[in-house]
C-alpha cells in the first residue's frame, strides 16, 4: 500500500502530519465511536434558521480527486477561487487547473503538501490560474506553462476567525478550512451530520460553501462517490476548534 501523502498546512510551523489516504468511495458502515448522526437535516440551506448554499446557486464545482498525491490544499486553493470568480462574474463556473497549482507553485511542496495562503498568493502574483481543461489533473509531473490561464485579480488571501466569523464570510463566499480527516469518522464517512472525530491533528484541506441550521456543508477532494457525492455535512458548533477543528484555520481568496 502506498504511503500516505503529506497533508497541507497554513502557515510555518512543525512537519505536516500524514494526509489521510483519499477514500475509492462510500466506506463500510462506522462503529458507534466514530458513526456521523444520521439525523435528518436539511442540506441546500432552506431551513428555518436560514443558512447558506453556493452550490445551489451553481458557484461550487463537482468534487474531483486528489489520488495518493498530498495536493489537498491545491484541490481546496483551485475550489475557492472557482467559486469566488463564479460569484463575482454572474454565477458562470470556470474550472481551474489543480495540477498548475501543485506542480507551479514553488513556494508549496507539490505532493508532499503545501499552504492554501500560500497558494492564494502564488495565483496573485501568477495573475491567474490555467483552465482545468487545458491542464488536467495527473497527481505528478513538471510544471508547464502551454496552458490556457484565466485572467482575474486576486487582492490576497483573508483569514476567518470563529464560528460567527465563518458563518459571516459564508454569506459573501465559500471558505478553505483545515480539518482532522485522519480518522475512521472521516474515511467511513457516507452520509448524514459528522459530529465528531477522534483525532484532533490538522491534516487535510477542504472547501466550506455553506450552512444549515445544525451543519457546515464541506467539499472534499476524494472523488464524488465519497459521501454525499463527494460532499459531507459536519456539526456545526461555535465551541472551541469546532467539529474535527473545523474552526481552527480558515482563509478564503478575495477578488
Amino acid at each position: 500500500m502506498p504511503t500516505h501523502p503529506p497533508s497541507p498546512t497554513f502557515g510555518p510551523g512543525p512537519a505536516p502530519a500524514p494526509d489521510p489516504k483519499p477514500a475509492p468511495g462510500p466506506g463500510p458502515t462506522t462503529s458507534p465511536s466514530t458513526s456521523p448522526s444520521t439525523s435528518p437535516s436539511p442540506s441546500d440551506g432552506s431551513n428555518s434558521g436560514g443558512g447558506v448554499n453556493w452550490k445551489t446557486k451553481g458557484c461550487v464545482s463537482e468534487a474531483r480527486n486528489q489520488g495518493q498525491c498530498g495536493s489537498c490544499w491545491a484541490f481546496a486553493t483551485a475550489a475557492a477561487i472557482e467559486s469566488a470568480y463564479c460569484i463575482k462574474n454572474g454565477n458562470k463556473m470556470t474550472q481551474l487547473s489543480e495540477q498548475q497549482i501543485t506542480s507551479c507553485d514553488t513556494s508549496n511542496n507539490g505532493c508532499n503538501g503545501g499552504y492554501p495562503n500560500k497558494a492564494i498568493e502564488w495565483a496573485k502574483s501568477n495573475g491567474g490560474v490555467c483552465s482545468l481543461e487545458s491542464y488536467a489533473y495527473t497527481g505528478q509531473g513538471q510544471c508547464k506553462s502551454d496552458c490556457k490561464k484565466v485572467d482575474f485579480q486576486i487582492k490576497g488571501a483573508q483569514s476567518v476567525t470563529g464560528a460567527s466569523g465563518l458563518e459571516q464570510a459564508l454569506q459573501k463566499q465559500p471558505v478553505i478550512v483545515t480539518v482532522a480527516a485522519g480518522n475512521n469518522a472521516w474515511k467511513q464517512y457516507s452520509s448524514g451530520v459528522l459530529s465528531s472525530c477522534d483525532t484532533t491533528a490538522q491534516d487535510h484541506a477542504v472547501l466550506v460553501y455553506g450552512y444549515t441550521n445544525d451543519a457546515w456543508l464541506v467539499k472534499n477532494s476524494w472523488g464524488a462517490t465519497w459521501g454525499e457525492q463527494g460532499s459531507l455535512r459536519m456539526k456545526r458548533s461555535s465551541e472551541g476548534t469546532g467539529t474535527c477543528g473545523i474552526l481552527t484555520t480558515m482563509v478564503y481568496p478575495e477578488l
